[in-house]
């Protein structure tokens, strides 16, 4: 039973790598997979949300 992995045809299995150790992300998974795909960093020079300026 130890590390006892199946595979499926056509599914992702996603390892999230650390300094300490590695995280089982999916495994074998056939569903959505837009939560793996890398989020886009805000650029600097779009302005905040409501101006940033507003009153206290």
């Amino acid at each position: 039973l130890f590390q006892r992995i199946s595979v499926e045809p056509c599914s992702v299995t996603a390892i999230r790598y650390t300094r300490l150790r590695p995280f089982l992300v999916r495994l074998g998974d056939t569903g959505d997979f837009a939560s793996l795909a890398p989020r886009e960093e805000p650029s600097g020079d779009e302005a905040p949300v409501g101006g940033g300026a507003g009153a206290p």
